[in-house]
């Protein structure tokens, strides 16, 4: 029926081959409406906000040992950025009593800052540099007992201790000098 010319078909014909071309026509609607009906899409985006992680690792626990004037025991604390900011780090040593212990490092890096706090001796890494996450510092030295003889014999059995603590305040702070960034970190309710 398509194969014979236009001006050659009978009227049937013509009337014929109209009919089939609008019910491919709309045969062709129907299956692109069907089809239309089975395809779908949708999307979303998500920003998620950073989630800052501020936290420190501090390692490096010593073994307690019998000291009498004169004695040493070799420490090396050691903090680790185990979050995901750059940070200032500091140690801290509190001695149970003023001018029991002195502490010699033996590791460069360290910068010795004065406190005003009897029994306190304090250490900035640097001067103070960023510690950038997964990187640790570690602060090695000697710990030598200063006390005299006298002194050691108004002690009681427990006086002779000290308390190791790993400090660290974020490089947003507004000071860069290290005691400044310590007075800071107190003052933002560091212990």
């Amino acid at each position: 029926m398509f194969s014979i010319p236009w001006n050659q078909k009978t009227v049937a014909q013509k009337l014929l081959t109209i009919g089939a071309m609008i019910g491919i026509f709309f045969s062709g609607v129907i299956v692109t409406y069907a089809i239309s009906n089975f395809i779908d899409h949708g999307s979303f985006g998500v920003r998620n906000p950073i989630d800052h992680i501020f936290t420190i690792d501090l390692t490096g626990e010593v073994a307690p040992v019998a000291l009498g004037p004169g004695g040493t025991q070799s420490i090396a604390p050691s903090i680790e950025n185990t979050g995901t900011e750059k940070m200032y780090v500091f140690v801290r040593f509190n001695c149970s009593d003023d001018n029991i212990y002195s502490f010699t490092p033996t590791s460069s890096g360290w910068t010795a800052v004065e406190t005003g706090q009897p029994g306190e001796m304090l250490y900035c890494y640097g001067e103070p540099t960023k510690l950038s996450p997964g990187e640790s510092a570690t602060l090695s030295g000697t710990m030598t007992v200063v006390a005299t003889n006298v002194m050691f014999s108004e002690f009681a059995e427990d006086a002779l201790y000290y308390t190791v603590t790993g400090c660290a305040i974020g490089t947003d702070a507004e000071n860069t000098e290290p005691g400044a960034l310590y007075t800071e970190y107190l003052s933002s309710g560091g212990e």
